[in-house]
């Protein structure tokens, strides 16, 4: 490598010492901003010449342009003859941003050669004030590059050289005896000024290398850091060679770099072929050569810098990225030693606060203060602080400062800067150090061999428990140089002309906060009080936050409980939703936890953070969804954010039961372009995280059987998540996330087709990988194998996905193809696309889709060619079932999650629709216009699906009663009190209205006439399973068919009595999902929907069964059903899945008829009952869609 050791104070301006701890950039001001203290502020400059005059000889090949990088890519100049000499002699005016006076150094290199050896090359530059050329450095030049070198930092020398239009004149000339031609391959005059204002520097060190060729001998790439002498060495290969790669980001982008500094230090085991230091060019996606150095045996260091914005755009991209690579070979064998690499930056910044402290003492520990004191370190000036080493060859001093104006809790950046040159060459290597207050020691965070011109030592601490150790509670922080010698002879001394203390604040403050996750009161109400006490006694978070399941089944007492528990709390609390709040006891849905505990979903901002606290329920259900209306609500309330400000997310669910992709890709697509620090959740009762889309996604223990909770930590640069256990005061750190996540990799689907066959060709736009592209693989709805994708042209990749070996063949109808991208550093990006294949010989083809503004949780209702639905967004809609467009809208005054019952009648009375509201009304409204005809006022929210016979509307509300309401005018006729919500549409038969209700008896029957209780049965639940009842009787064969919950079982009652008549002995769990009857059989789903079950009418005797599972096995979710119930139709009997898969049965033997996808992403969706009239089945999601599909065959 050419040695440049003789030219210390230019050629690394302290290499090593100006690397961060960590790969972020640290700042300070060109004044001082507190107490009035003075800041050093420095800026370097690159200046290559725009263009060049001939004086002698003429231009073969090449531009000026090509001076720019030390890459062997030549101007080429023909020689001519002058006077007695063959010269090539140019001059050329570097136009300098400063004047003389204001330049502290001045730094020319030049790198040349000539076809002939015995050669002379001379730099020039022109004296302003004698008005002549004067020759600065001479080099004998042959055939090999030759550095040309001029270094001065004399005030007097810069002044005279440099204009008064800051213009530097340079002359450069190859001599020779005979005819020769000369090659310039690079040209860089460097500046050293006082900053300009809203200046900074940042510089960055290599942490680790992706090695191409060779074999890590020693080391590794974090021995990069320090310019010690202790090497990251790398053996060449079998071919003779060396290359490895490292990429530092930086803080600010490319358009605010002004210079871009590389450095690099090292060796070699024995002489190879030339070093190649590259960047990679970001605009023609190659390696660019910037400087080629030899590799020899002695120790060298070099240095590259361009204040070019063309350049800098090119080398830095538009996450910040600097990738650097260093290459080269050999005759034989060898090994690299690479010692230290960096890159600085220096660029205007803003939107930080920055402010720089002097020492206020200076303490010496070893040797004696010869000159100077703490004030001779307030600036560079000729006033340095010297210290002589003891007597045992030991020098040491530290420096205090108090940070006058700081917060410490939101410092991002903690610096010092120093310049020290030691007067001895045998002096051991310089140790700079920060006091940590914790442990009360020193902690070394970098080390760099001595030079005896001046060295810089810049160190910027970014983690930030280590800013913690190293700022005392009272804004104090110490510094200390320390170093030794192995000899006394020659003595030696260290001077120190200046040290500077940097602090950077940003809006990020540091605190914690608790998070707890499914009390289940009162089953987990002694945990909640050893994790209560915990946290007033010890941990004093900032705030508190229960993600959901607080009661065990929603009762008033739970909650009663959960309020009088929490009250126990000193820290302000949040709440969000669990399942097990909205499912059970919760006549009124959602209301009753908001009316109980708070809001269902807010936002609030504390010490810099957006925090919003998201309710992942469906009322009534176990499993999550987004609504529509809340993640509109979010869009919204995001978007009044300053930009970057983090945000961490609370819910429930975690979305990983029965493998739900829907709830994430939903909000991650939402929240891409955010800073999305944390996901935090429960649900699942035990502990687990991944990342996907960059998005740490969390789910915590239970304190239902444990006293296990976490607690966060937020600070300025990082996210801690420490679990702990109050049974026994233990804790360990869990999980660590930066604050700053907004490095996002790109991932598109631009298309999915597929072919007759169902194969499905994906083609994927990667257009932004800024941590690279390991692979990318592509499968079909979520359970197919993973096929790999090829890259073609440009950043797309394709594939096709084949679907044959897939089990449970898929067939016709709506799919996804779901994309997972891995990224260079493992991470996982995830994009999912719906599509369409159509085949050849289906028999059911997609009708049309409507789209509503929430979730649909209740059976639409088809009659007289409208499609009628109620959605959680408040509306009744009225769509045309020949078109799929909307009639009408009716808007209530709550959320609607209650199925439409039609009253068809005579004219010329106009048709009525109604439906029940969270509004605590049922609402007729008429058919034809949507109009209100009139409503009727409950004491609760009506979710009920009502029914019309005989001119009376019977349904049932939160309060608990079911009514029997006049059709005609809305006219009470009776009511009657359960202890429940009646939700389900009851049946009406013989005078007799039989209805299930949500409470522990079950079973009703109710005289239709003035709703007197003819029995209610007793079905022997807990306050739990009586949800496993939650569906519609049927009437068939002189029995009343139903769910008996505690067995989990198909029960018959006697009509009369409401008495157990016969029970199934199947030994199979049937839940929650509604039956039909064909009047001559009852069918029912069981496991979870996924297998059927056909009695006798009359004999109750197991007419068959079916299973719908591939191979049996419950790894088959494609037929699994969230209560939706049977429906039979026109001889067909008419399964829907979740998933959207939807079959009919020949309902004689269970044969299958059809069976179609009518929904591909969202991926679970329908969870209601479906409505079917003439073989087209419309099915509502909780995406918000109507579903219509038809069924052509016989």
């Amino acid at each position: 490598m050419r040695a440049i050791n003789q030219l210390k104070r230019w050629a690394m301006v302290g290499l090593a010492a100006a690397l961060l701890l960590q790969t972020s950039g640290e700042l300070w001001p060109r004044e001082a901003q507190a107490s009035g203290l003075p800041a050093y502020t420095q800026a370097l400059r690159s200046f290559v010449p725009g263009a060049i005059s001939l004086t002698a000889g003429t231009l073969a090949s090449g531009t000026a342009a090509q001076l720019a990088q030390n890459d062997q890519q030549y101007m080429q100049f023909a020689s001519a003859l002058s006077g007695s000499e063959h010269k090539v002699a140019f001059t050329a005016d570097l136009a300098l941003a400063s004047p003389g006076a204001a330049t502290q150094s001045l730094r020319l290199e030049l790198n040349g050669k000539a076809s002939a050896t015995g050669g002379t090359a001379a730099l020039e530059l022109w004296n302003n004030a004698t008005s002549a050329w004067e020759a600065v450095s001479t080099a004998a030049i042959g055939t090999g590059d030759t550095p040309i070198r001029y270094a001065t930092s004399a005030a007097a020398a810069i002044a005279g050289y440099v204009s008064g239009t800051n213009v530097l004149k340079a002359r450069v000339t190859i001599s020779r005896s005979a005819a020769f031609t000369g090659y310039w391959d690079y040209f860089n005059a460097v500046t050293e000024t006082a900053a300009p204002s809203g200046w900074y520097a940042a510089s960055y060190p290599a942490a680790a290398a992706a090695l191409e060729n060779g074999t890590v001998s020693a080391n590794t790439a974090a021995k990069l850091a320090d310019r010690d002498k202790s090497y990251f060495s790398v053996q060449s290969d079998g071919a003779n060679k060396v290359a490895w790669a490292s990429t530092v980001t930086l803080a600010e982008p490319a358009s605010s770099v002004k210079t871009l500094v590389v450095r690099y230090a090292g060796k070699y085991s024995a002489a190879a072929n030339t070093t190649w230091i590259s960047l990679w060019n970001y605009t023609t996606g190659n390696w660019d050569t910037v400087y080629d150095a030899d590799s020899t045996t002695a120790y060298g260091m070099v240095e590259w810098s361009t204040s070019d914005p063309a350049l800098i755009g090119k080398f830095v991209s538009a996450h910040n990225d600097v990738q650097l690579r260093l290459y080269n070979s050999g005759s034989g064998s060898f090994v690299r030693d690479a010692d230290a690499l960096d890159v600085t930056a220096y660029y205007a910044a803003s939107g930080t606060t920055t402010k720089t402290f002097a020492p206020d003492t200076v303490t010496a520990e070893f040797g004696t203060i010869t000159s100077g004191n703490a004030a001779s370190l307030e600036q560079i000036d000729a006033n340095p602080l010297v210290m002589a080493a003891s007597v045992d060859k030991k020098l040491a001093w530290n420096a205090e400062a108090t940070l006058t104006g700081v917060d410490p809790l939101k410092v991002r950046t903690l610096s010092v800067f120093t310049k020290a040159g030691t007067s001895s060459s045998v002096a051991n290597n310089l140790f700079l150090s920060f006091w940590n207050y914790k442990d009360s020691s020193w902690d070394v965070v970098r080390t760099q061999t001595p030079e005896a011109d001046p060295d810089t030592f810049l160190v910027t601490i970014r983690d930030s428990d280590l800013i913690e150790r190293y700022i005392s509670s009272a804004g104090q922080v110490k510094a200390r140089l320390y170093n030794s010698s192995a000899t006394t002879n020659p003595a030696f001394t260290r001077s120190t002309d200046v040290l500077s203390f940097i602090v950077e604040t940003g809006d990020v403050s540091t605190f914690e906060f608790a998070q707890l996750s499914d009390v289940h009161e009162p089953i987990g109400h002694n945990n909640f009080l050893a994790i209560i006490n915990e946290l007033n006694t010890t941990i004093k978070p900032a705030f508190t936050v229960v993600t959901g399941d607080i009661s065990d089944h929603g009762t008033e007492a739970q909650y009663a409980q959960y309020a009088a528990d929490s009250a126990l709390l000193d820290s302000t609390l949040y709440t969000t939703p669990g399942n097990h709040d909205v499912r059970w006891w919760n006549s009124n849905g959602k209301n009753d936890f908001a009316d109980r505990i708070g809001q269902l979903y807010s936002s609030f901002n504390y010490g810099g953070v957006h925090f919003v606290l998201l309710d992942s329920t469906v009322t009534l259900e176990l499993d999550a969804k987004f609504s529509r209306k809340m993640l509109d609500w979010l869009e919204t309330d995001l978007q009044a954010l300053p930009a970057g400000m983090p945000i961490v997310f609370f819910a429930h669910h975690p979305f990983e039961i029965q493998n739900n992709v829907t709830g994430k890709s939903e909000l991650l697509d939402l929240v891409e372009d955010y800073n999305v620090v944390a996901y935090l959740s429960g649900h699942l009762h035990r502990w687990g995280n991944q990342i996907e889309n960059g998005v740490p996604w969390v789910y915590i223990g239970q304190i239902k059987d444990y006293q296990e909770y976490t607690t966060v930590k937020i600070s300025p640069n990082k996210l801690t998540i420490t679990r702990r256990n109050a049974a026994n005061g233990s804790s360990s750190q869990y999980l660590t996330a930066p604050m700053n996540n907004v490095r996002k990799q790109a991932v598109t689907i631009t298309s999915a087709t597929a072919a007759a066959n169902g194969n499905v060709t994906v083609s994927v736009s990667i257009p932004d990988a800024p941590d690279g592209v390991t692979s990318v693989q592509a499968n079909v709805d979520n359970y197919g194998s993973w096929t790999t994708l090829t890259k073609g042209s440009g950043n797309v990749w394709t594939g096709t996905v084949n679907i044959s070996g897939m089990s449970p063949a898929l067939p016709f109808g709506s799919h996804f193809v779901a994309v997972k991208m891995t990224d260079g550093k493992g991470g996982v990006w995830k994009k999912y696309k719906e599509y369409l294949w159509t085949g050849t010989g289906g028999n059911v083809v997609p009708k049309w889709t409507f789209q509503t503004g929430g979730l649909i949780q209740a059976p639409p209702t088809y009659a007289n060619g409208k499609v009628y639905v109620g959605s959680e967004d408040g509306k009744l809609y009225a769509i045309d079932d020949a078109t799929g467009t909307q009639s009408w809208a009716y808007t209530t005054g709550g959320s609607i999650l209650s199925s439409p019952a039609f009253a068809d009648l005579a004219a010329p009375d106009d048709d009525v629709v109604l439906v029940g509201s969270g509004d605590n009304k049922l609402h007729a409204v008429y058919a034809s216009t949507g109009t209100v005809k009139w409503t009727y006022e409950t004491g609760g929210n009506v979710m009920s699906n009502p029914v019309v016979d005989s001119g009376v509307v019977y349904f049932g509300s939160g309060d608990k009663y079911i009514y029997a309401v006049n059709l005609s005018d809305g006219s009470l006729k009776w009511r009657y009190l359960t202890e429940g919500l009646m939700r389900q549409r009851p049946t009406i038969q013989g005078g007799k209205l039989y209805a299930n209700v949500r409470d522990t008896y079950v079973w009703y029957a109710l005289n239709v006439s003035d709703g007197s209780l003819y029995w209610r049965g007793n079905a022997a639940t807990d306050e739990s399973l009586f949800v496993v009842g939650d569906v519609e009787p049927i009437y068939a064969g002189g029995q009343l068919w139903t769910i008996n919950p505690m067995p989990t079982d198909i029960s018959t009652l006697n009509p009369a009595t409401g008495a157990v008549t016969w029970t199934d002995s199947i030994g199979n769990d049937f839940s929650a999902r509604g039956g039909a009857t064909d009047g001559t059989l009852v069918f029912y789903p069981a496991h979870g929907g996924r297998q059927l079950y056909a009695f006798n009418a009359t004999t109750r005797s197991l007419a068959w069964t079916k299973d719908l599972r591939a191979g049996g096995t419950d790894s088959d979710l494609q037929e699994y059903q969230i209560d939706s119930g049977l429906v039979y139709d026109g001889g067909i009997l008419y399964h829907v899945a979740e998933r959207g898969r939807i079959t009919g049965y020949d309902p004689a033997n269970g044969s299958l008829k059809f069976k179609y996808d009518a929904v591909g992403f969202p991926e679970r969706v329908l969870w209601s009952t479906p409505e079917v009239h003439n073989k087209t089945i419309y099915a509502g999601g909780i995406d918000g869609k109507v579903y219509a599909v038809t069924y052509t065959g016989s």
